[in-house]
């Protein structure tokens, strides 16, 4: 292949001629096409711009971390070739082109193209490609209209959801696959015979379906919308007598399990041949049931913390918990370790392998939850902003408790309700002072985004209290949230990596 070389003339026959020896700079060529008769062309000029090959492009940092299409985003770069940035340098939103609408020697202004997801930003230029290495968030959600919803529950797979109305006598219920084309309209509307304030899904031969009840009412409703019925249709709950005044109530496969203001804990287990089965203890103050539906943990008022085998409802195991004053909340995983909150939220403790470990945990806490193999306990702060991360690990045989906080925006102060993934590798949590959410990893105890109530359409947060004011879908795919304008539903993969 012949070269051309500067201030030459050549003649050739090849098709291609190098440039790859002519020195940095811009070099004009005079082209002319000769015939086998001798006729020359006109003379076409040819324009070659030789640079030194350089290092790929790198994306340091973007804001913000999150937007629809047509927002506006500043990409802090390293790497810029020219200042003519939109026709040298493009950018992609995790594969999708968006336009250069200027820039710096340091930065790249673009707009988030339609059809953007959630992913890295990319810039490419002549010398490579550069992709961040944190995520730019594309929230995909949807707003359900409801008044003043409170402690929104998913049913079996994720593919309802359901809420309550802020009197507690009626329930919203909607299937998610269906939502998007009629948000407003639930799936169902059923009105309850007495006042509810919790919801939640109940998977039984006997009680398939959304079970709303009042702390201390001896009915709850079983609420469900059947295939036939008319979308919209307000349907009656039907009333279960749950027996004795509950305090408490948690769910599973084997029934669902209650305790009453006082006396003797009881089990409605589906497959026992009894339907109501006494559990062995006295004055419950707090249960919890298992992910898989095979342990129930319960606290009394003797400061003692009981295991429970299921179906059976065999006690397997009592643990005393002398240095909690009063047991506030309990958990199980899956592996059969309890965790305890006590003394109004602040004391920590983990009872498994007979014998029980403490942690003074700092703060007061408002929410809490523990993924379903019980491995880390996740604490939120009422009224600092805290998120507490809490696991234990054997030295010599003993568990060591070790509690890490997590870095969230330092304007919020309080959190509340705390939710989830059933696997606990991503946590939200709600800024009530703040009127925004994070969502956090559970693999790298950092926060993934923080994103405004305002900008997914939910007006302002409701809930506090202890009151949950968020969900997670059973297999992770959705997270709902409520607000003042409705329940907010996130589609997981748009939030969190």
């Amino acid at each position: 292949m012949p070269e051309f070389a500067a201030g030459q003339t050549h003649r050739t026959t090849a098709a291609e001629i190098s440039v790859e020896n002519l020195p940095e700079g811009r070099h004009t060529f005079e082209l002319r096409v000769e015939d086998d008769s001798g006729n020359l062309s006109l003379p076409d000029r040819v324009v070659v711009v030789v640079v030194a090959r350089g290092e790929p492009p790198r994306v340091t940092s973007f804001t913000p971390d999150f937007g629809r299409p047509q927002t506006r985003v500043v990409m802090r770069v390293a790497g810029v070739v020219s200042d003519d940035f939109a026709a040298d340098h493009e950018v992609e939103f995790n594969g999708v082109k968006a336009p250069v609408t200027g820039g710096s020697s340091r930065t790249i202004h673009t707009l988030v193209p339609e059809g953007a997801t959630s992913g890295p930003l990319a810039l490419i230029t002549r010398h490579g490609r550069g992709e961040s290495r944190l995520v730019f968030h594309v929230p995909q959600s949807l707003l359900l209209p409801w008044p003043g919803p409170s402690a929104p529950a998913f049913g079996p797979e994720g593919a309802l959801l359901a809420a309550l109305d802020p009197e507690g006598r009626r329930v919203g219920i909607w299937k998610l696959e269906e939502a998007a084309a009629e948000p407003d309209r639930p799936a169902a509307e059923v009105e309850l015979g007495s006042r509810a304030s919790r919801l939640l899904w109940l998977a039984t031969p006997d009680f398939s379906g959304f079970l709303a009840w009042h702390p201390g009412s001896t009915l709850a409703h079983h609420v469900v919308p059947g295939e036939e019925e008319a979308k919209g249709r307000r349907l009656p709950g039907r009333a279960v007598d749950i027996q004795s005044p509950a305090a408490g109530l948690g769910t599973g496969a084997a029934g669902l399990f209650l305790q009453p203001n006082g006396g003797t804990a009881a089990a409605l287990l589906a497959e026992a041949e009894q339907p109501w089965k006494p559990l062995d203890a006295q004055a419950p103050r707090a249960l919890s049931l298992s992910p898989n539906g095979r342990r129930l943990a319960l606290a009394t008022g003797e400061k003692q913390l009981l295991r429970f085998a299921l179906p059976t409802g065999r006690l397997a195991e009592t643990l005393n918990a002398d240095d909690i004053e009063q047991v506030d909340r309990v958990f199980i995983g899956d592996a059969g370790g309890i965790w305890a909150l006590g003394n109004r939220g602040s004391l920590g403790a983990l009872a498994r392998n007979d014998r029980v470990t403490f942690l003074d945990l700092g703060l007061r806490v408002e929410s809490a939850g523990v993924p379903a193999r019980g491995h880390r306990l996740f604490a939120a702060g009422g009224d600092q902003n805290v998120l507490l991360t809490v696991s234990a690990r054997l030295d010599n045989g003993v568990d060591r408790l070790i509690s890490r906080p997590i870095e969230l925006p330092h304007t919020a102060q309080g959190l509340h309700a705390l939710a989830h993934s059933p696997d606990g590798l991503h946590v939200a949590v709600l800024h009530p002072e703040e009127n925004s959410l994070s969502f956090v990893s559970g693999r790298t105890l950092r926060r993934t985004v923080t994103l405004p109530l305002d900008f997914l359409g939910g007006g302002a947060f409701t809930g506090g209290g202890k009151l949950p004011a968020a969900a997670a879908s059973p297999g992770g795919e959705h997270w709902a949230f409520a607000s003042e304008l409705g329940i907010i539903v996130l589609e997981s993969g748009s939030v969190v990596p």
